[in-house]
């Protein structure tokens, strides 16, 4: 679009946005008190983390009645908790509005009463009340439609695919908590059933047979048997161990995504410690810019991390018993696009351009570089960026700099992807490094 067709309608904005505000003021001064005991969206933001902390277990405090007016949650009753969970690294300053606005929008045109807050690592709790419905099924009804339109609507705009997990029916405004609890733990299930799903308590499984206890005695040793199958020439002996841990995974499903992440990165020290004793650091196997404990850390599936780990084992097989001289070795529309990513990544560069480029689908070209890299677009990206501000950080350069200079307009973004990455925020690492 032109400047000289959109510089017309912003400016017939300010006018409207002007006369709303003036608008506004004159009904403020009429209204006198009652305009008073309004709350801003910030005062009901810190008033829902209060509520959100509260422990159900313990001594029930009092709950400031007033405070608890000023929003939907008044209604204590037929309360239901939904916890959305984006996947992969959105670029949240550009995308929040937006997402939140969606959600608003949807849950107004269904007339659900709710309140939202944002929780940590980008995810949001959606707390609705159904204080005029009697029948369970038909509050289920209309949350499957509200998620289901979210979904729809933030994967079409933003290329966002949102899972989310939905609470049981709760009463009473101590029960947040425990509902909200349970709804991320229902969404967490997106590790192991793929992204863009809901999850409601049935989806919750039971325990594997055998009991919790033996399935992972079982998956730790399989996990110490390929250090030693690695050490062979023969390719098939890590490939049979692999096949070993692929096939008693799907057992781990009930359990939280926490303890088979942890597996997996116990793996990556082991393979580390092989490659150590020739010499090899595991960051030489590694094609992208992140350590493969911290790219790791950064992928949304399980099938995500078996590729990872997988592609982590073949490579370090290679490099161990120089097969094709230990190169990585990438198809050629990968490739194309990993280099002009390495090149490029200070600029504004997204999925859709870079396939077009190297002439294949958005699609195969997502499935592929997780195939071959190990990790998906933006984690490469990310991670390239990264690095690039380690360097410029250690070098004293202002963090404002370093987040214009690869790529982020927005420094406190950079700096919540910057903490994310690291673990530190940009001016500790800077401080550390000088």
């Amino acid at each position: 679009m032109e400047e000289a067709h959109i510089a017309p309608v912003i400016e017939k904005a300010v006018q409207e946005l002007t006369r709303l505000r003036e608008g506004a003021g004159l009904a403020s001064a009429l209204e006198g008190s009652q305009a008073s005991s309004a709350r801003s969206p910030w005062e009901i933001e810190v008033f829902l983390q209060e509520l959100l902390s509260l422990d159900p277990q313990g001594e029930a405090p009092q709950v400031d009645r007033a405070r608890l007016a000023g929003t939907a949650l008044v209604h204590e009753t037929n309360q239901v908790a939904i916890v959305m969970k984006p996947a992969g690294s959105l670029d949240l300053a550009k995308t929040h509005g937006f997402i939140q606005q969606t959600m608003q929008t949807v849950l107004h045109e269904l007339s659900i009463l709710h309140e939202i807050a944002r929780l940590e690592d980008g995810e949001y709790a959606l707390l609705c009340v159904f204080p005029h419905d009697r029948s369970e099924s038909a509050i289920r009804a209309k949350v499957s439609s509200a998620l289901s339109l979210m979904q729809t609507r933030l994967l079409q705009f933003v290329n966002a695919a949102v899972s989310a997990g939905v609470s049981d029916l709760g009463s009473g405004c101590m029960r947040w908590s425990r509902l909200v609890r349970q709804a991320a733990q229902l969404a967490e299930m997106s590790y192991y059933e793929g992204t863009g799903k809901l999850f409601f308590p049935e989806s919750a499984l039971a325990p594997a047979a055998g009991g919790k206890a033996q399935l992972w005695e079982e998956l730790k040793a399989i996990r110490l048997s390929l250090p030693q199958a690695l050490k062979q020439p023969d390719e098939g002996e890590w490939l049979r161990v692999f096949g070993q841990l692929e096939k008693r995974l799907p057992g781990a499903r009930p359990e939280p995504p926490s303890g088979l992440r942890a597996l997996f990165g116990d793996a990556v020290w082991d393979i580390g410690a092989v490659l150590y004793a020739k010499g090899i650091r595991i960051e030489d196997i590694q094609p992208s810019a992140l350590s493969p404990l911290q790219a790791m850390k950064q992928l949304d599936t399980c099938a995500d991390t078996l590729h990872y780990l997988r592609a982590l084992l073949q490579r370090a097989h290679t490099l161990l018993h120089g097969g094709e001289g230990g190169a990585v070795r990438f198809s050629p529309p990968v490739a194309a696009a990993k280099k002009f990513l390495d090149l490029h990544f200070r600029e504004e560069v997204n999925q859709t351009l870079i396939s077009d480029m190297v002439g294949v689908s958005e699609s195969y070209l997502s499935k592929q570089f997780v195939k071959e890299v190990g990790c998906n677009f933006i984690h490469y990206l990310t991670n390239l960026r990264v690095e690039e501000a380690k360097q410029l950080l250690a070098l004293g350069h202002r963090i404002a700099d370093v987040s214009e200079e690869i790529g982020y307009f927005n420094p406190e973004h950079f700096s919540r992807i910057f903490k994310k990455v690291t673990g530190f925020s940009p001016k500790v690492y800077r401080d550390q490094a000088r």
